[in-house]
């Protein structure tokens, strides 16, 4: 059984890896819109 504070750091580090990914997913969109739009 782990220790708690074991498991949130864990979380944590799960959600910031998860909102970067979802991040550069969003700024790979706007960037390619941008460049489409005003080519």
């Amino acid at each position: 059984m782990p220790r708690p504070e074991n498991t949130t750091v864990i979380q944590g580090n799960y959600f910031t890896i998860h909102s970067m990914m979802i991040f550069e997913e969003l700024w790979a969109t706007l960037s390619w819109l941008i460049r489409h739009r005003w080519a």
